[in-house]
C-alpha cells in the first residue's frame, strides 16, 4: 500500500509541476522599472516580463513620484494570457482589451511556453506602454516576475491641482500671507504685472487699502470665465470675459480653475487706473500659493474718515510740529509718502548725503523726506512717523536745501536736497 501511495504521490507531482522535470524550483522575484519618456513624441522602451504557468505575476503603475496611476485599457491576445480573470480561451478573436482596472493588472500565461506582448494605456496618456510576455524554461531554477512595479516619469498634462486618480494633490500646500504696494499709475518704480500665485481647491483673498490700512471698496473686477473663479465657483470656459462689480468691502477672493496664467483687471472705487494682476499656478518645491494678499494702494481711500486733530495725533498717523491750535491743518498725503507710494503726479528729489539713506518728492509745491532719521533743523511744517518709530517722513513747505539730521544711532549727518 505504500508503494502505491508513493507512485500516485510521484505521478501527482509530475502532473502538477511546470517544468521539465520534478526538480524544476522557480525564483519568485520583485522588481521595480522606470521608464522615461524622451518626448511627446517619442514612445516608451519596450520591457520584458518574465511569466510562469501557473503564476500570477502583478504590475503596478505609478508616476515618478509614487502616485497611483489608474490604467485606462489594455490589449493583450487571451489565447496566450490571462490579465486580471480575462482570457485563455479560444472563442472569438484573440485579442482582448480591458479597461477601469485601477492601477494594478495580474498576469498569467495559458500555456508553459508563451511569447506574446501586451499595450498598456495609462489614464491620460498618449503613448502605450509595450510588455514583452515571455514564460517557459529549460532550467531548473529559473527567475519568475512575482511582483513588478513600473513607474512612468512622464509629461503627459493632467487636471490643475489633481492627481493621476483625479482626487485634489495639496498635501503639500502651506497658503503664503504677504502684502503688496500698487500704484496703478506711477509705474517708475516696477512696471510690471503684479503676481498671485493660485491653486485649484486653494481660495486666496486679497484685500486693497489705502496706507492708513482703510478699505479701498472695488467698482469692477474683469477676469477670464473658466479659468480663474472671482468670488464664485469656476464656470466652462468660454471666450471673452467676465465681470463682477460693486463690492463694497474691498476683499475679493480668487480661485484657480485650470493650470494656466491669465489676468485679472481690478478698478478701485474713485481710483484712476486699473489694476492688472497676473494668476501664476503655484508649484510644488517652487512657491506657494497666497492665502491672504493685503495690497496697499497709493492714494486715500473714498471711505477713509474725514482728519481730525485727534486721529491724526494718533500713533503712526501724522501729527503736526506746530502743536494742534487754530493753525492746525492736517496732510492726508504723508501716510502715502510714509510708506513709499508717492501720489500721482510726485517728482522724486535729489538727496546728497547720509549714505542714501534718505528719499524724497517734491510735491504740490512741498518737499517730502523720508528715513530712518529724525531731523534737528530747520523746523518742518508736518512730520508723520511708522508705527514702530523707525521711520519717519518730514514736510516742508516751500521745501529747503539743506537738512541737519540724526540716526537711529544718534549720529548726526547733513542732507542737501537739489
Amino acid at each position: 500500500i505504500e508503494a502505491m501511495r508513493r507512485k500516485q504521490l510521484d505521478q501527482q507531482r509530475a502532473a502538477g509541476v511546470a517544468g521539465y522535470s520534478n526538480n524544476t524550483a522557480k525564483r519568485t522575484i520583485t522588481r521595480a522599472i522606470s521608464v522615461i519618456g524622451n518626448g511627446p513624441a517619442e514612445p516608451y522602451d519596450h520591457q520584458a516580463l518574465d511569466l510562469w504557468e501557473g503564476t500570477t505575476t502583478s504590475v503596478s503603475f505609478y508616476d515618478h513620484r509614487g502616485e497611483a496611476w489608474p490604467v485606462e485599457s489594455v490589449h493583450y491576445d487571451r489565447r496566450a494570457v490571462m490579465v486580471n480573470n480575462e482570457g485563455c480561451t479560444d472563442q472569438g478573436a484573440g485579442q482582448a482589451k480591458i479597461s477601469g482596472v485601477g492601477n494594478i493588472l495580474t498576469v498569467m500565461p495559458c500555456k508553459f511556453w508563451t511569447d506574446s506582448n501586451m499595450q498598456v494605456l495609462l489614464r491620460g496618456e498618449t503613448r502605450p506602454l509595450s510588455f514583452g510576455l515571455g514564460s517557459g524554461s529549460t532550467l531548473e531554477d529559473p527567475m519568475v516576475d512575482g511582483a513588478v512595479t513600473v513607474a512612468v516619469q512622464s509629461d503627459v498634462p493632467r487636471e490643475y491641482g489633481q492627481s493621476r486618480v483625479g482626487t485634489i494633490d495639496n498635501g503639500w500646500v502651506v497658503p503664503s500671507v504677504r502684502t503688496m504696494k500698487i500704484d496703478p499709475i506711477d509705474t517708475r518704480a516696477d512696471n510690471r504685472v503684479n503676481e498671485i500665485f493660485v491653486m485649484n481647491g486653494v481660495t486666496t483673498d486679497i484685500s486693497f487699502m489705502d496706507g492708513s490700512k482703510n478699505p479701498w471698496p472695488v467698482e469692477e473686477i474683469v477676469f477670464p470665465p473658466g479659468i480663474i473663479a472671482v468670488n464664485g465657483p469656476c464656470v466652462p470656459q468660454q471666450a471673452g470675459l467676465a465681470s463682477v462689480s460693486n463690492n463694497e468691502s474691498g476683499t475679493i477672493y480668487l480661485t484657480a480653475c485650470m493650470d494656466a496664467r491669465a489676468t485679472v483687471g481690478v478698478r478701485l472705487k474713485g481710483r484712476a487706473g486699473a489694476i492688472s494682476l497676473l494668476t501664476v499656478p503655484a508649484r510644488q518645491g517652487e512657491v506657494q500659493p497666497d492665502g491672504t494678499l493685503s495690497v496697499t494702494v497709493a492714494g486715500m481711500s473714498p471711505v477713509a474718515p474725514a482728519p481730525t486733530v485727534t486721529n491724526a495725533a494718533a500713533p503712526g498717523r501724522p501729527s503736526s510740529a506746530s502743536g494742534y491750535g487754530i493753525g492746525y491743518l492736517h496732510d492726508r498725503y504723508l501716510d502715502d509718502f510714509l510708506m513709499a507710494t508717492p501720489p500721482q503726479g510726485s517728482r522724486r528729489a535729489n538727496i546728497m548725503g547720509g549714505d542714501g539713506s534718505a528719499e524724497g518728492w517734491f510735491f504740490d509745491g512741498a518737499l517730502y523726506v523720508r528715513g530712518s532719521f529724525t531731523v534737528v533743523n530747520p523746523a518742518n511744517d508736518a512730520q508723520a512717523s511708522s508705527g514702530d518709530g523707525t521711520v519717519n517722513v518730514y514736510k516742508y513747505g516751500p521745501p529747503v536745501s539743506r537738512i541737519l539730521a540724526q540716526d537711529l544711532g544718534g549720529r548726526e549727518f547733513v542732507l542737501n536736497i537739489d
